[in-house]
């Protein structure tokens, strides 16, 4: 496989398994605050859901690390 279509592949993972969990939680978040009556809980879902989507991307780098070293 070409090295520009891993590069390509590489970010485009990176960027799904940052944006996801993040969108995610945060609309997530919202609805309950809409439901609740509150004005806190997308913010935290937010939060919740980067942290979720760094460990995602934590993951992959170190796969794609350890894969290149052997």
């Amino acid at each position: 496989m070409p090295k520009i279509v891993k590069i390509l592949s590489f970010i485009s993972q990176f960027t799904l398994i940052m944006l996801i969990p993040t969108i995610g939680c945060f609309f997530l978040g919202y609805y309950l605050d809409k439901k609740f009556g509150t004005s806190f809980l997308a913010i935290i879902f937010f939060f919740v859901g980067a942290a979720g989507g760094m460990t995602g991307v934590y993951k992959l780098v170190k796969s794609t690390f350890k894969d290149n070293e052997e």
